[in-house]
């Protein structure tokens, strides 16, 4: 089981989606700081030496070397925006791979399936998460045992009290019996039931 997981979390674009939103959030503020931090280093750059450059170099060659500054901050950020994707997503994959995981296991559970628990990886995000998930499953599994119990205890009432009227000499007394047993079996179940809120206060 646990290297079928790893096998299934190598797939980096689980949630294409939300990592792609979250890449392109990245890249964004990236380039807002970069043209943020340009325009800073410009700006004091011709305040403190403009009219000292002007004076020294023609216009033409500060013109060329203003070129040359542009290319070469353009291509470093074409350079490094490939590094950024590929962190971006490695990132966001420990965030998307936790929420397809978590939103598969919810599933089963909805399914009815109480029997596994849930698994993260070391580094995943959203361990806490994971843990309250296990923790709410290991309590719903309880108060299912707890039904299936009282179920039971009703099921064994209701056969009990068959028998008592099945029964060639048909006793009064065991058959109030019977009904006290069975009526207190269903009202157990029933107050147990009903410590759950199905509906809302708009419903």
């Amino acid at each position: 089981m646990e290297q079928q997981n790893k096998i299934i979390r190598k797939k980096y674009l689980i949630n294409t989606k939300f990592q792609l939103k979250y890449t392109g959030l990245i890249l964004l503020f990236m380039f807002v700081v970069a043209w943020l931090t340009g325009y800073t280093v410009y700006y004091t750059g011709w305040l403190l030496m403009g009219e000292k450059l002007s004076a020294v170099y023609p216009q033409g060659r500060l013109v060329a070397i203003m070129r040359t500054v542009n290319f070469t901050l353009l291509l470093r950020l074409a350079l490094i925006t490939p590094l950024v994707v590929v962190i971006s997503i490695i990132l966001s994959h420990r965030i998307a791979g936790p929420v397809f995981r978590i939103g598969k296991y919810l599933k089963s559970i909805a399914s009815g399936d109480l029997s596994a628990k849930l698994h993260l990886r070391k580094n995943d995000e959203l361990q806490d998460l994971a843990e309250a998930i296990n923790e709410m499953t290991g309590e719903l599994k309880s108060r299912v045992n707890k039904v299936k119990g009282l179920v039971n205890m009703a099921g064994l009432e209701l056969e009990k009290f068959k028998m008592t009227l099945d029964s060639e000499s048909l006793n009064v007394d065991a058959v109030k019996e019977g009904m006290e047993d069975l009526t207190k079996s269903i009202k157990d179940l029933d107050d147990y039931l009903s410590k759950y809120r199905l509906t809302t206060i708009e419903d």
